[in-house]
């Protein structure tokens, strides 16, 4: 072996023995590091790593569409009373939540389209956290069915787990952003989902977009701080483009409250912005995601509140 080889070979034994070391300590003390912060995807504002229907979605919505209902069962949780229901399409089977409501069965506002509108603007907006949802007929009843996730629990269950910039990460912004815009009062630690990296995923919108009972927004369900993206495409997002996008499941005035909504959301924002700077209202904090190393699968498919 030549000097000039022998030298490369070392420098590569070297790192390789250097690399399982750092390895085997991270193994033996996976507290040694509690967040792995990675850059954003501008195509995919809500989430480092795609989300888990990225790469099937337009199939996944053909299938709730479309595809035959082999059978539902009442999940047993919720205050929606959900059901699970298993689908086939084209020789492959999935599970989704079908949510039936009728809103004058609740003392709340309560809406199956809220469901379907929930998905569809988080899609729109390049925020990609609520499951591919649609509205569909089963039986005599209509409803919204969305896609089962699979391997993740609510972050109810998943708190004492989490990653220590977790409530600052870019994620839980976007998810108070979001809120903001649909006037969503009914996000808790049930109603959404972590997987074992803690990517999250936006479930339970069904109380959201009731403009007329929820007033005007208030200062402290905001975010603290804004992702640019969100916010220009949000400032982009026309009134016709609503009615496009949601004109067969919201109604004219419906519609006009949601699209009064953003108006209110990004004049907080450019608010905000003139008080303290745009450095720190859209201050970068990476969303937390944990290293695979570190952690042991959870058993349970789904800890959602109507996804169990």
């Amino acid at each position: 072996m030549s000097s000039t080889n022998r030298t490369a070979f070392t420098s590569s034994l070297g790192f390789a023995l250097s690399l399982c070391i750092a390895l085997f300590a991270l193994a033996l003390n996976p507290a040694s590091i509690s967040a792995w912060e990675v850059d954003l995807d501008p195509n995919q504002i809500g989430s480092p790593i795609a989300a888990p229907w990225a790469e099937s979605e337009d199939w996944y919505v053909e299938a709730l569409s479309n595809g035959t209902v082999l059978r539902t069962e009442l999940i047993g949780t919720g205050v929606t009373n959900p059901f699970k229901a298993e689908i086939e399409f084209e020789e492959q089977r999935i599970h989704a939540v079908w949510k039936p409501l009728i809103n004058s069965h609740f003392e709340e506002h309560e809406s199956y389209e809220a469901e379907v509108a929930a998905y569809r603007l988080s899609k729109h907006l390049g925020l990609n956290m609520v499951p591919p949802t649609v509205k569909r007929k089963i039986g005599r009843r209509w409803g919204s069915l969305q896609l089962w996730v699979n391997d993740h629990r609510t972050f109810a269950k998943a708190a004492a787990t989490r990653p220590t910039n977790f409530e600052r990460s870019d994620q839980i912004e976007l998810m108070r952003f979001f809120d903001a815009f649909l006037d969503n009062p009914d996000r808790n630690a049930g109603n959404y989902m972590v997987d074992d990296r803690y990517q999250v995923v936006l479930i339970d919108h069904s109380r959201a977009m009731d403009f007329e009972a929820q007033g005007p927004k208030r200062q402290a369900s905001m975010p603290a701080r804004f992702h640019r993206g969100a916010v220009d495409r949000l400032r982009a997002l026309e009134f016709n483009e609503l009615q496009e996008l949601l004109g067969d499941i919201m109604g004219r005035s419906d519609l006009r409250g949601l699209h009064l909504s953003a108006k209110r959301l990004l004049r907080f924002v450019d608010a905000e912005t003139e008080t303290h700077g745009s450095a720190i209202v859209f201050e970068t904090v990476r969303p937390a995601i944990r290293p695979l190393l570190t952690l042991t699968r959870a058993g349970a498919s789904n800890g959602s509140t109507d996804q169990p």
